[in-house]
């Protein structure tokens, strides 16, 4: 059996890292980190104080249409007041309305639901655009908040 000799280009850097390293010194206390706040669940005739924030808002859906024809297809929910007295609007544009397993208009008229998403203004209304349907909750009798069933 031979052995090979050493070569000191391969050795060396490993001895230097050896004899060079401190000590491990015991680990210090990770950095404090903000910890994620989840957004404030929120009536819709709060809705408007949130406007460029997230934030879940909650409220009945006393109007629900699917404007086919219109351009983009969108898909209205309106919670708590209709849509001329100018409340919370809810909009899923048609090409998000077919990740839904069933008709988001006819699955939640009369429904309680929980909408997470950006606030946003368009004209005299707030409202927040859906495009998953994680992002909103129906609530169900015994069961509490429950997520919308997509595809």
């Amino acid at each position: 059996m031979r052995f090979r000799p050493f070569r000191l280009a391969t050795v060396l850097p490993i001895l230097v890292a050896v004899i060079l390293l401190p000590q491990a010194a015991p680990a210090a206390d990770p950095p404090a980190r903000e910890k994620a706040v989840a957004p404030e669940v929120v009536p819709t005739g709060r809705a408007a104080q949130y406007v460029g924030r997230e934030a879940i808002v909650e409220g009945k859906v006393v109007e629900a249409t699917y404007q086919a024809r219109l351009r983009g297809r969108p898909t209205f929910l309106n919670l708590d007041k209709p849509y001329r007295e100018k409340g919370f609007t809810v909009l899923i544009w048609g090409r998000d309305r077919d990740r839904f397993e069933a008709p988001p208009d006819r699955l939640l008229l009369g429904k309680l639901i929980r909408v997470r998403g950006t606030v946003v203004k368009y004209g005299e209304t707030t409202e927040i655009v859906v495009r998953d349907p994680w992002q909103i909750e129906m609530s169900l009798e015994g069961l509490g908040f429950v997520a919308v069933p997509g595809k």
